[in-house]
């Protein structure tokens, strides 16, 4: 039995001391490595030794067309561009990926053009659209053949508005032939329309607004404001030169919507407070024998001019004199002009008014104005409209906008405070769901 007890002792004693030798020993080796890491210096693969290892790093991914860049694919090379992109994504802001496409040769840059289809972000990313507008740089033609092919939108309109631009200033006639023969200018944008009619005008005055007209008869559905943009647009920048007369002529020769258009532009320059410039205009229309809608484009734009700066009520009495009409919109056109520099004494003006259908649709105006900023005034102008129907229609359309920036109950708190009789709230609450 003492035997026994002696054996069990002995062998805990040397349990323990391997026990902690173990321990020992590991705590060595931890240490040795630990030392060993932080004291032998770190190593960085450089692009010498990637090239020794026959291994492209991807820290100095090569200019596309250098020479070791040339023994990869196309696609390779682009990656390595694409891998080596700032912290937004695009190389030094996109300034390197420009730069090394626009010295790509045509059929890269439309074999480019393919790859981006099938990489992240598609024909939207950023590859497409620098490598479309080095190739509309280098070959327009090539490029709005690629274009069209991409769906109607936004991003379609801006590349190939770059791509007319480049391709007017070489040949404005082949890109005004494109521009009508595939029907551009449907959407978003004019698709490039400002920089052919820019470019021809330069070349040809009258050229350029017979095919301003020639769009304006298109039974084509284009996008009007963006055609309105371009006739204003080449109006202002010839107002004051020695075209401005050549301009004029045009412009009466063409339809209601370059004509309006494009006098608005060419007299919002124009300070008719002074009598001087005034007298000169009143005499030109007079010489030309103006007459009609025409005048009428011609006086709405000098008194739109007018309204910055003089008090409405004198002009109103100007504008009839001249005119011998009174716009429908005039008292509206008045009163918004006013309220824009005194709200409140607009709206004294034109409460003084006589009451009809002119003023109906000032205070439809009104109604319709005061809606961006103050809902109550808003519904309170809509309510003094004595036409019942456009009353109501104002009212609706108020409360339907007013909900979209606004919650439920304040647009009904609007509406209850603002005058509108129970009546037409009924009405409109039966008319717009949900109303609670």
């Amino acid at each position: 039995m003492k035997l026994l007890k002696r054996f069990l002792c002995f062998a805990g004693r040397m349990f323990r001391r391997g026990f902690l030798l173990g321990v020992a020993c590991l705590a060595a080796v931890l240490a040795g490595y630990h030392l060993g890491r932080h004291s032998m210096p770190r190593f960085s693969p450089s692009a010498a030794d990637g090239e020794r290892a026959g291994v492209e790093t991807v820290s100095s991914a090569p200019e596309l067309n250098s020479d070791s860049a040339k023994s990869l694919s196309l696609r390779h090379r682009l990656a390595l561009l694409l891998q080596n992109a700032g912290p937004d994504g695009t190389p030094a802001g996109g300034a390197r990926l420009r730069v090394e496409l626009h010295d790509l040769s045509e059929n890269e840059l439309r074999e480019t053009m393919l790859i981006a289809r099938d990489w992240p972000g598609g024909v939207r990313g950023l590859l497409y659209h620098e490598a479309a507008a080095a190739l509309a740089w280098r070959n327009p033609v090539s490029a709005m053949a690629e274009l069209l092919q991409q769906k109607p939108g936004t991003r379609r309109s801006i590349r190939i508005a770059e791509a007319m631009a480049l391709w007017a200033k070489r040949d404005p006639e082949a890109a005004w032939k494109t521009w009508k023969e595939n029907g551009l200018g449907k959407h978003s944008g004019t698709d490039g329309l400002e920089s052919i009619i820019q470019e021809c005008a330069k070349r040809n005055l009258s050229d350029a607004f017979a095919k301003l007209r020639s769009v304006e008869k298109d039974d084509v559905n284009r996008d009007q404001h963006g055609i309105e943009e371009t006739v204003s647009g080449l109006c202002r920048e010839l107002a004051d030169g020695p075209q401005r007369e050549t301009v004029l002529d045009e412009l009466l020769a063409s339809g209601n919507r370059v004509r309006g258009t494009g006098l608005h532009a060419v007299f919002e320059k124009s300070d008719f407070s002074d009598p001087a410039v005034l007298g000169e205009a009143q005499d030109w229309i007079l010489r030309k024998g103006v007459t009609g809608k025409a005048a009428d484009d011609i006086y709405s734009a000098m008194f739109a001019q007018r309204m910055k700066t003089e008090e409405p009520e004198g002009l109103v009495e100007w504008y009839q004199s001249v005119s011998g009409r009174y716009r429908p919109h005039l008292l509206g056109d008045i009163a918004r002009g006013w309220a824009e520099r005194d709200p409140n004494a607009a709206a004294e003006w034109l409460n003084r008014q006589e009451a009809g259908p002119e003023l109906d649709t000032a205070r439809l105006m009104m109604a319709e104005s005061a809606m961006k900023t103050d809902l109550e005034a808003a519904f309170a102008w809509a309510a003094s409209i004595t036409d019942s129907r456009t009353r109501l229609m104002s009212i609706k359309n108020i409360w339907i906008r007013g909900s979209r920036d606004q919650s439920g109950e304040a647009v009904r708190a609007a509406i209850r405070n603002s005058g509108v009789s129970a009546e037409d709230q009924k009405t409109t609450r039966d008319a717009v769901w949900p109303w609670h």
